[in-house]
């Protein structure tokens, strides 16, 4: 039986570098207005796939969490923890999950240890040190990753990388044209860029 987030059109990569780590974000048509990265801290992303309804409402619950944490610590929110809150929202709705999926990426403030985590619909988190996967078409995302990515790529290395990677993703699976959001943290940089793919 399918999951039903393959019948979302989004997909989300992020990868793990040397000092550096990226995502990249495929909406759904070129012209598509609705995004799926967030950018919730000076070095901390979230990436959200599945039904347009259960992300704007994770979201909003998601930014409700996040805003009462930081005003009781008094300060920005770490990646970790981060993860800690979306896998508590995502478990305390498993009876009528949010048809979601979600990728974090980021850059502890204070250690600049990289972050990346992968969760699904009832909030499992998946924290790896290579790459992760969400969202339509999940399995040939993976094979494809794990094609192309290499242990300790450096930044422009990771950039081309996970570029390569929905590119080729976009071109062989996909029918219709998109959009792709990527970024790219560093130490003491952040890029973030978007290309258009279209169809052969």
């Amino acid at each position: 039986m399918a999951n039903n987030i393959d019948y979302c059109n989004g997909s989300i990569i992020a990868m793990h570098g040397k000092d550096c780590v990226a995502i990249a974000v495929k909406g759904g048509n070129i012209n598509d207005s609705n995004k799926n990265l967030y950018k919730l801290g000076a070095r901390l992303y979230l990436g959200l796939t599945g039904r347009l309804a259960d992300i704007l409402m994770a979201y909003k619950h998601l930014i409700l969490r996040k805003n009462i944490f930081e005003l009781e610590k008094n300060r920005e929110l770490l990646p970790k923890e981060l993860t800690l809150i979306l896998s508590q929202l995502l478990y305390a709705h498993r009876l009528v999950p949010f048809q979601i999926e979600a990728v974090i990426v980021g850059m502890d403030p204070d250690t600049l240890e990289p972050h990346i985590c992968s969760l699904g619909m009832i909030g499992y988190p998946n924290v790896t040190k290579d790459f992760v996967v969400a969202g339509h078409r999940h399995g040939p995302l993976l094979g494809l990753c794990k094609s192309l990515w290499r242990p300790s790529l450096n930044p422009s290395q990771l950039y081309d990388t996970i570029g390569q990677t929905m590119i080729q993703f976009c071109t062989s699976y996909i029918s219709v044209g998109c959009g792709v959001d990527i970024c790219l943290i560093e130490k003491y940089k952040i890029t973030e860029r978007s290309l258009s793919i279209k169809p052969h």
